[in-house]
């Protein structure tokens, strides 16, 4: 059985080790795109809904080999459990009061 997930992700304008702005985009949209079951939904920039056969923490690691989490930051969420884990580049606290089911990834 599919878990329905959506991410939102900032990734930062500057190269980073080799890698553009543009390139580390193109590979986080990869990954779900290779992850995806049945659907991906991307009609709003930088936000993704998707659904999958793999866990939270998988997912997480495979976001990560596609982003510099030393300035770009992604937030996944599972819409069924409300597990969710962020990475990267975030100094507003502000997220774990507001979802207190997130996780340093």
């Amino acid at each position: 059985m599919s878990t329905t997930y959506w991410t939102a992700f900032g990734i930062a304008d500057q190269p980073r080790q080799g890698r553009s702005q543009i390139d580390r985009r193109r590979a986080l949209i990869e990954v779900v795109s290779k992850i995806a079951c049945s659907a991906v939904w991307t009609e709003t920039p930088d936000f993704m809904i998707f659904d999958s056969r793999i866990a939270i923490d998988d997912i997480t690691d495979r976001f990560k080999s596609a982003i510099d989490d030393e300035v770009d930051l992604f937030v996944l969420v599972c819409t069924h459990s409300k597990a969710g884990r962020i990475v990267g580049a975030n100094p507003d606290k502000d997220i774990f009061k507001l979802m207190t089911s997130i996780e340093s990834g």
